[in-house]
């Protein structure tokens, strides 16, 4: 009997880690957990802005001066949904040699919440920072920042990617050294 007892203990320590690492696998993933936000629909940072295709079609990105300071651009006829919010636009930010660093979305206030808990649920809980006349919540994704700007008295929020690709490609080829 002491030594069924002995094999059926056994039996139970040896099976715990398995469980627990199902228990853990079925558990839904909200938080960052080593995620990487390698393109945005499709568009890798770094691509140069005259050679992006998407589903075998050039894009046809327009040359944008609506955010001072910034090479924007947009796509006519993108789509503007993320998830159930529908954006009021959507600029592209692209580097001085024209490679894409950048994503910055703007949206109707009365839909902010939907947005704050699409990139939370993606990304885990923000940091939060005060801002002139409002908040912003920031992420840090591997090499990709995310702010999240609400400003009290504005009709919009703004959503901004920003990708420091040479950086990126830097920790790439860094991560591959085999001399040592």
């Amino acid at each position: 009997m002491r030594k069924l007892f002995l094999l059926l203990m056994m039996a139970f320590i040896y099976c715990l880690p398995s469980m627990a690492q199902k228990t853990k696998a079925s558990q839904p993933q909200n938080e960052y957990d080593g995620y990487v936000i390698s393109d945005f629909r499709g568009i890798k940072w770094g691509s140069h802005v005259d050679s992006i295709y998407r589903d075998g079609v050039k894009l046809n990105f327009v040359k944008n001066n609506d955010i001072a300071g910034k090479n924007t651009y947009v796509i006519p006829e993108d789509n503007l949904m993320i998830g159930t919010v529908e954006l009021i636009q959507l600029y592209y930010v692209f580097s001085k040699d024209n490679r894409l660093i950048g994503v910055i979305m703007k949206g109707n206030k009365k839909q902010l919440s939907e947005m704050k808990y699409i990139i939370s649920y993606k990304f885990g809980q923000p940091e939060l920072k005060d801002i002139p006349g409002g908040k912003q919540y920031f992420w840090v994704v591997d090499d990709i920042r995310v702010y999240f700007d609400d400003v009290n008295n504005a009709d919009i929020f703004t959503v901004e990617f920003a990708s420091d690709f040479e950086t990126s490609e830097s920790k790439k080829i860094n991560r591959n050294v085999s001399d040592f």
